[in-house]
């Protein structure tokens, strides 16, 4: 399909016929370089006779005809451009097409007849595919004619009339106009924009080897998409169609933006030796080798760090001579503004000032000159933060506090415009959070006051969370999201696992909502956080950097005795005491752990904090998540641990608290529990993670059921998400919900954490579409509280779910669990929870009560609970049932001690 006739056509046949001619030749160019020139040549002579001949018109067509050809001359110089192999030249006929694109737009504009579709609709095509992806952004945005942007010709319903015209025929025109609607609406209907790309790449597949280029085109621009949001599960899951060849630099980018320097730097040098032409390759390779400096900063190898540096800086050197001299196609002021500020950074870390203020002032400037998008406003976030860290080594904390103030505020302005999916999209680049370094070095200092301290670390913490929990998913067709995610843990072969990816992205795409983003706590709020909670001391934890090298970082507060901020020392320090408490505590080895865990109190606790805690009731703890499995309950405080003795609440982030706060009991349970247990599991499941029998879950469900006047029992078949959904589909009828069963992690599923039921896994976007508001959710499964890193603000995991679903408390754990202190702590904990207790103060008393029985007072058996839930505003309205099971209990601790202790 060559288009609509031209208006006039039929009026003067010399016109038409010269028309047609110069249609023919063009739809001819193709052969070697000599024929597609020479056919090309031949096309545009016939147009030019067109245009001698418009005068033939009628007046009234004669202006759209002349804009027409415009178009049509652009589209000639388009086709040689594809078809041309030779680079330079290339690129020189790239030019060409943009400048005879532009100039025809122009031309169309100011005598009024740009509004013509099928025009309009081929030179924004052409423009798209020649034009610098930020220049044509920028373009665009412009308005044009009567106030309409070309941007807004895209998203209305004229290019959607053109584009149904065109599906009944073979046109590439309609497959370029769609993938051009879709790359329109990424920023703006993302959700809309990523189902499109996802289905318009499974229809070019259909299309043969014809339209390959363009599927993968589709395919990439989805992979960069989650790739610029940090989501790096879902952009696997395009880049896995894609040819690895083709795909080696997202995939070097990726682990490059994981933390994984080494092998970044190593996948970057084979890029710049088989492509020394693209500065991208160059600006990676000096990223990867700056972040082995920084590595080797902090492990205190100063001349080795020195080395990295220097050879980063000649690495962004080459990158910026490189995009100088490079050709339009591969030209992004996003890589040449990241080696400017990146050549700033080795200087800063060198020592040389100045230098590091030129180059972070020369990025501003470019930046502040080019096109204004969330990408670019972002590496603007980056240079702030790097003028507050030059500042601060020189000394001015004023004008410090200023830039990483500004900073955080652009941070803000970008993640308003990324979309949320419906699992939880959590924007920010780890290096970002350097900005809250900045001010956490100025509050030790006493340069910033520990309100300011506070609210700057709250607002970079579970931020995704935050934003899920106060705009909850609604996942359509979950049951054909339940197959495909099945089919997925059960895929054995590269293929299925492709297939099987591909279909569960498409349900999750579907399932997309743009909603708002939720700010966090301010200072005042904070204060009165504290004032409504005098018996609370809160601490969050901080991974972060004193300049260079990688530091712990604690904020405390108390209403009684104010903030305090304290820089904990060396991350590897901690990292290490971390992995050593961890070890101690999950897997009884029958060795003494409190020695292990008393250094570890020593570094995360300090002699201030642990008098705080110990003259306080409860704690309220924010750990960051690169220690967020710390177990903070089996520290010790005083001789006694802080689980056993104090209330301790665990939270992803204050302001995260105070929403579970602000959420009540279901006051409508009236002391009912719905309790899922005995899971018979599908053998594929069994076999595939390995999955022991639950040997003791159905007497942990009698147990939890003996608590509550009444109660709902899932059990073996019944055991299943439709059979959850069912029970919990009365609004309100429960108030509790008990889950006795395995959890795994599974590389491939978006959440990673899944609960095993018995018509296979549940993840946490399906959990979030149960009707949980107001319910405690308690998950009686292994490591249910862990699972993947969100971008750089927080873990993203099982319980997402009963928090976007509106529960107003999760109780999960942490490692590995065994069966029977499960049970036991278990029916100890419901036991006081169904007796009116608090979910804090019913899970001390069931630690206190364990770790007083000879067998359980090894802290792996009691401390692998943590309370994600805030004090409620009034008693818990259960009513203890049949409590009977658990008189003998409270007889004594010796009760408890049972043989044959088995792990869940």
């Amino acid at each position: 399909m060559l288009g609509p006739r031209l208006p006039g056509q039929e009026e003067d046949p010399e016109f038409r016929a010269a028309f047609t001619a110069g249609l023919d030749a063009m739809a001819e160019i193709g052969g070697n370089q000599f024929q597609r020139a020479a056919r090309a040549k031949r096309a545009l002579e016939h147009f030019d006779r067109a245009v001698d001949l418009i005068g033939r018109l009628p007046a009234s067509n004669r202006l759209r005809a002349e804009f027409f050809i415009a178009v049509r001359r652009a589209e000639v110089h388009g086709h040689l451009a594809d078809q041309e192999t030779h680079l330079p030249e290339r690129d020189r006929l790239r030019r060409l097409t943009v400048d005879t694109a532009l100039a025809a737009r122009q031309w169309g504009v100011d005598r009024g007849v740009y509004e013509a579709t099928y025009y309009r609709s081929v030179l924004l095509i052409l423009l798209s595919r020649n034009m610098d992806e930020l220049e044509f952004a920028a373009l665009l945005a412009e308005s044009v004619g009567e106030g309409e942007s070309d941007g807004d010709y895209l998203r209305g319903d004229d290019s959607q009339e053109l584009l149904t015209q065109w599906m009944g025929t073979d046109t590439s025109y309609k497959w370029y106009l769609r993938l051009l609607r879709a790359q329109v609406q990424l920023t703006q209907q993302p959700a809309w924009a990523v189902i499109e790309l996802r289905e318009l790449g499974v229809a070019l597949d259909q299309q043969g080897a014809a339209m390959a280029g363009l599927r993968d085109e589709c395919y990439s621009r989805l992979a960069w998409h989650f790739i610029e949001l940090r989501d790096f599960e879902r952009a696997q899951v395009f880049l896995d169609v894609l040819n690895p060849e083709d795909s080696r630099y997202p995939r070097a980018l990726i682990d490059y933006k994981r933390g994984e320097f080494l092998f970044a730097s190593q996948e970057a040098e084979v890029l710049c030796r088989e492509d020394p032409g693209d500065p991208k390759n160059f600006l990676l390779l000096a990223n990867a080798l700056e972040g082995r400096g920084l590595e080797a900063r902090d492990l205190g190898e100063a001349s080795e760090a020195d080395r990295l540096y220097k050879l980063a800086l000649r690495s962004y050197g080459d990158a910026e001579a490189t995009y100088r001299r490079s050709t339009l196609e591969r030209r992004d002021l996003r890589v040449l503004v990241g080696a400017l500020n990146g050549i700033g950074d080795c200087h800063l870390g060198l020592g040389d000032l100045d230098s590091a203020e030129q180059a972070y002032v020369r990025t501003k400037t470019e930046l502040e000159a080019g096109v204004d998008l969330w990408t670019t406003r972002a590496e603007l976030a980056e240079t702030l933060k790097d003028l507050g860290r030059l500042a601060e080594r020189r000394g001015d904390s004023t004008e410090a506090l200023g830039h990483f103030d500004a900073a955080l505020r652009q941070v803000e302005s970008v993640r308003a415009e990324i979309p949320l999916d419906a699992l939880g999209i959590a924007w920010l680049e780890p290096s970002l959070t350097e900005a809250v370094d900045g001010v956490l070095r100025l509050g030790l200092d006493g340069e910033v006051s520990g309100p300011t301290v506070l609210a700057t670390v709250d607002r970079m913490k579970a931020r995704g969370l935050l934003d899920w929990m106060s705009n909850p998913p609604s996942p359509q067709r979950i049951d054909s999201y339940r197959a495909s995610l099945r089919a997925l843990t059960r895929a054995d072969s590269a293929a299925e696992t492709k297939t099987s990816s591909l279909t569960l992205e498409r349900l999750r795409s579907s399932a997309q909502s743009q909603r708002e983003q939720v700010p966090t706590l301010s200072e005042t709020a904070l204060s009165e956080l504290l004032e409504y909670h005098p018996e609370s001391v809160f601490l969050s934890y901080w991974t972060g950097k004193s300049q260079d090298r990688q530091r712990y970082y604690l904020v405390a507060a108390w209403e009684r005795r104010g903030f305090s901020v304290y820089d904990l020392g060396s991350a590897i320090d901690g990292r290490s005491l971390y992995r050593s408490a961890v070890e101690a505590v999950a897997g009884d080895d029958g060795s003494d752990p409190w020695t292990v865990l008393d250094s570890v109190s020593s570094f995360f606790v300090p002699s201030e904090v642990s008098s705080w805690i110990a003259a306080s009731d409860q704690v309220v703890v924010c750990l960051d998540p690169d220690v967020g499995g710390l177990p903070f309950e089996a520290l010790r405080i005083r001789g006694r641990p802080v689980g056993v003795s104090k209330v301790v609440y665990r939270a992803p982030s204050l302001t995260v608290w105070a929403q579970l706060q602000s959420r009540r009991s279901a006051g409508s349970s009236e002391g009912r529990a719905l309790i899922l247990d005995s899971v018979e599991l599908p053998d594929v499941d069994r076999d595939l993670h390995k999955l022991s029998e639950l040997t003791y879950s159905s007497a942990e469900g009698d147990g939890v059921a003996s608590s509550y006047r009444a109660s709902t029992r899932l059990q073996t078949q019944d055991a299943t998400f439709a059979g959850l959904s069912q029970a919990l589909g009365d609004v309100g009828s429960h108030g509790l919900l008990h889950i006795s069963c395995h959890a795994v992690n599974h590389a491939r599923i978006p959440s990673a954490s899944l609960l095993m039921l018995s018509d296979g896994p549940l993840d946490m976007g399906a959990l979030a579409t149960l009707p949980m508001r107001d319910m405690t959710v308690v998950f009686s499964s292994c490591m249910s509280a862990g699972s993947a890193r969100a971008g750089g603000e927080g873990i993203k995991g099982l319980l997402w779910g009963p928090f976007g679903a509106g529960a107003r408390s999760v109780v999960a754990s942490h490692w590995q669990m065994n069966q029977q202190s499960t049970m036991d702590l278990m029916g100890q904990f419901h036991h006081h929870l169904a007796a009116g207790v608090g979910e804090g103060e019913a899970m001390r008393r069931a630690r206190q009560t364990l770790a007083a029985a000879s067998n359980y007072a090894h802290p792996h058996y009691w401390a692998g609970f943590g309370v994600y839930a805030a004090p409620a505003g009034e008693p818990s309205p259960w009513i203890p049932g049949g409590t009977w099971p658990y008189l003998l209990m409270l007889v004594g601790a010796g009760v408890l001690v049972i043989l044959g202790l088995r792990r869940r």
